[in-house]
């Protein structure tokens, strides 16, 4: 009876042991599921704590954001300020276009009222000229005779009498001129002055006289074909002779070669008394 009394205490304790190994077990077991929880736990805190930084990135991100949107919204309202100031200086430009172009027009209407009114003028003056030019040749040509004594005397010659257009009329008909054209004819027989005159010695000259305010090429050749014509219907001496103010420079050759000679009136000679 004793030893089954030890043999049940014996079984017991094992039974005891084996439980206690057992609770030991569970306990290291809770004791790694206690590390496992902490490190866990530790995790959660690390994240927490990542988290919350990221959140207070987050919310500086926010007022970055929040301000970057201020800035954003100030330059697109300057922006659309600068639009409005852009399209308004348009406005202003196109404005001051119309009025320019308005003024370019007006500019032309001006120039062409003045070429217009130049004309006009230009017109009236040349009208004026070609009835004053009849005038201006009489007088020319009336002064060139007041001196005609002059003109002879520089020719070594004096002055015996102007010819009348019967004279020279009756001049030509003592020569054959069937050759002679027409106009030259009526040029010889309209020339300013045919001059009679004697020189030293008793000999007769011509003197073919065209007088002008400005002597041109014109004159000239009237004065040297009218002198030859002299010497051809008289047989006699005849001088070309040009009275002016002044000459044309176009003929100054003819001066300087003595196919014409220039007799110089001055201011006084043209002077109407």
């Amino acid at each position: 009876m004793a030893m089954s009394n030890d043999r049940t205490v014996d079984q017991r304790l094992d039974a005891i042991e084996s439980g206690q190994d057992e609770i030991r077990a569970d306990v290291g077991e809770l004791k790694d599921g206690q590390k496992r929880l902490e490190t866990r736990v530790g995790n959660l805190e690390a994240g927490q704590q990542k988290l919350e930084a990221g959140q207070e990135e987050l919310r500086a991100g926010q007022k970055e954001l929040s301000a970057g949107q201020k800035r954003l919204e100030t330059r697109v309202g300057n922006l659309e300020a600068g639009q409005q100031k852009l399209e308004s200086g348009q406005e202003e430009l196109r404005a001051g276009q119309q009025k320019l172009e308005a003024g370019q027009e007006r500019h032309e209407n001006v120039q062409q009222e003045l070429r217009e009114g130049q004309t006009r003028l230009e017109r009236a003056v040349e009208a004026i000229r070609h009835d004053i030019a009849p005038l201006k040749a009489a007088h020319a040509r009336n002064s060139a005779l007041r001196v005609s004594y002059r003109i002879c005397e520089d020719l070594g010659l004096d002055e015996v009498r102007i010819l009348q257009r019967d004279e020279l009329r009756a001049m030509m008909r003592r020569t054959d001129t069937a050759a002679i054209p027409r106009s030259q004819r009526h040029s010889f027989i309209e020339a300013d002055a045919i001059i009679e005159a004697v020189n030293d010695a008793g000999e007769t000259h011509y003197v073919a006289l065209e007088a002008s305010f400005t002597a041109d090429e014109r004159d000239t050749s009237r004065a040297i074909r009218n002198a030859g014509y002299l010497t051809q219907f008289t047989g006699r001496p005849a001088h070309a002779v040009i009275a002016a103010l002044r000459i044309d420079n176009r003929i100054a050759g003819d001066i300087t070669a003595g196919a014409v000679r220039w007799c110089r009136l001055d201011e006084n000679d043209l002077e109407i008394e």
